[in-house]
């Protein structure tokens, strides 16, 4: 949406932040929702699709169109509930947690070049 945008959003979370108005912070933080809500929803879908559709679909599909669940939330349990690797066998926590990050990591791979793809489709057929 250009960089007027990005910058009202930034200027969000700085009130957000550092105000010392209660009404000013929580007024910045409603803003910041309705900012993140689209394209939270978008980032939470394309990992479903990249993913494990299936369970993102059972667990999560209810609470796709939540208005109050955050940003980070959903995207972390998305996340989490896309991320088909599997963990189990790792001979210790910190090598478990490494394959986690690393299945993780290959799931915004993924996503990255779905949206490759779909915006290298838009320009062809625009």
């Amino acid at each position: 949406l250009g960089p007027a945008v990005a910058l009202a959003y930034r200027l969000l979370a700085l009130c957000q932040a550092h105000s010392q108005r209660p009404a000013l912070q929580q007024r910045a933080e409603q803003l910041r929702h309705l900012m993140d809500w689209v394209p939270v929803r978008v980032v939470a879908l394309s990992f479903a699709l990249v993913g494990n559709f299936v369970a993102v679909a059972r667990e999560m599909l209810h609470e796709l169109l939540n208005w109050h669940i955050s940003a980070a939330h959903l995207v972390a349990r998305i996340g989490r509930i896309a991320d088909d690797g599997s963990h189990a066998g790792a001979a210790s926590d910190d090598e478990g947690g490494a394959r986690r990050l690393d299945s993780l990591w290959d799931l915004v791979l993924r996503c990255g070049v779905l949206w490759y793809a779909a915006f290298a489709l838009w320009t062809v057929l625009a």
